[in-house]
């Protein structure tokens, strides 16, 4: 006989407890229950007894044990059972505040900011391919800007001059990649 794992249940739950055993001649199994009728099976020197019992205190706090025996010998096996707690279901997130308006406080706050973050991209994307599919004009009403200085040291919107050590000027974008004259749009 093997031992049985614990039994888990909910009081007044049925659960069905079945011990199994070998021998020749075949064993005759018993119960410590005296009020339950056990279903015996068996077949080439194996033998299998079931019972349905309900779950209660007292019979979790006894146990319930299978006696198996023939006229050479007996074993003996003891089932655990063990009753799971009342399961109750407590909402973890408030729908409403408890002063009965919408819910409110840094959850709400966090929420609020990440909805605004996800907006602003949005439109951004949207100007963005909209101006790459050229439905939008580039800046200025389209009209294209030179980067390079004009005549008399004045440098063209956008862009910057040094000086460099030799007394000549050099003119860059300011944002241009490289510091050069870059695409407009």
């Amino acid at each position: 006989m093997e031992d049985p794992e614990p039994v888990f249940g909910r009081e007044g739950d049925l659960v069905r407890l079945s011990c199994q055993a070998q021998g020749h001649p075949l064993p005759h199994i018993t119960w410590s229950l005296h009020d339950v009728t056990p279903e015996d099976s068996g077949a080439e020197g194996h033998v299998n007894s079931t019972v349905w019992v309900q779950m209660t205190p007292e019979l979790a706090n006894d146990g319930v044990r299978c006696h198996a025996h023939n006229r050479y010998g007996e074993a003996e096996t003891s089932f655990s059972l063990r009753i799971l707690g009342k399961i109750t279901f407590v909402p973890t997130v408030p729908t409403t505040h408890p002063t009965g308006g919408p819910l409110a406080g840094p959850g709400a706050a966090v929420v609020a900011v990440v909805v605004c973050v996800l907006v602003l991209l949005l439109v951004v994307g949207c100007f963005y391919g909209l101006q790459r599919r050229r439905h939008l004009p580039c800046r200025g009403g389209g009209e294209k800007r030179s980067l390079t200085p004009r005549a008399g040291g004045v440098t063209a919107p956008g862009g910057a001059t040094e000086l460099r050590p030799d007394g000549t000027e050099q003119s860059r974008g300011l944002l241009s990649p490289g510091g050069g004259p870059g695409p407009e749009c």
